[in-house]
């Protein structure tokens, strides 16, 4: 029987022995004792080899659901408007005429709020008016106004086509015990003819689907309630105003 020297560099072994292969994945290197500490006597080198490569192998902490977002805040939610107090003064306030008034009181509002992923807040309102066509029809034009705040950050603001004041706004994040309450501090420019600041103010009802819009303007403070539409997309219909990003 002829003998193989594993040890040798030069050595061909063709029986493909495991011994050979344990060199071949250590790149043909002898095993020395230092390698894996402290080696009992009844035990060999490579029983100590094996424990030491066929340990097993630590398991990662990665998580799929690390890179899940975050769940929405509870304010976010897209509201319709079922009751009002004081917002025709409100109006007035701001400069909207009388029969633009009439108009908007009449209408349907329905407000939408999202944080984007990029931690600006938009906030959407979309204004159904009611109108007759000139065959007596009744047909109902929408408008739609988006703003997008980051906190902290004055910026111009679009406004509705009643409101007469040219705003620069900067918004308030305030923590509650349920979500955060959304504070909107507008600063008229003071060259025009209706220059009053004002501030609008959402906040969620205990409930958590009931959204209050409060409007304060000098000592006129309006509200508006609205309540949540459960599986209504952030999507608008007819002619719409642009936002400004």
């Amino acid at each position: 029987m002829v003998q193989v020297d594993h040890a040798h560099p030069g050595h061909t072994c063709l029986t493909g022995c495991a011994k050979t292969y344990s060199m071949g994945r250590r790149g043909s290197r002898a095993l020395v004792p230092r390698d894996f500490g402290i080696i009992q006597e009844e035990e060999s080198i490579e029983e100590e080899a094996a424990k030491h490569f066929n340990k097993e192998r630590r398991q990662s902490s990665f998580c799929l659901s690390k890179l899940a977002p975050a769940p929405p805040d509870p304010i976010e939610g897209t509201y319709k408007q079922i009751q009002c107090h004081d917002y025709e003064g409100y109006l007035a306030a701001i400069g909207t005429g009388p029969l633009s008034r009439v108009m908007v009181m009449r209408a349907a509002v329905v407000i939408s709020i999202t944080q984007e992923l990029d931690k600006r807040w938009k906030v959407a309102t979309e204004t159904s008016i009611k109108a007759k066509s000139m065959r007596g029809y009744a047909t109902y034009t929408r408008k739609l106004t988006e703003n997008k705040f980051k906190p902290g950050v004055p910026k111009p603001e679009l406004v509705e086509d009643w409101d007469q004041r040219i705003l620069v706004t900067k918004l308030t994040l305030n923590q509650e015990k349920d979500g955060f309450r959304l504070l909107l501090e507008h600063e008229a420019d003071k060259d025009q003819k209706f220059a009053s600041d004002s501030t609008t103010e959402y906040r969620l009802e205990e409930d958590g689907d009931i959204l209050v819009v409060t409007s304060t303007i000098g000592e006129v403070v309006a509200w508006r309630r609205l309540r949540r539409q459960e599986g209504v997309r952030d999507q608008g219909a007819g002619p719409r105003r642009h936002s400004i990003c």
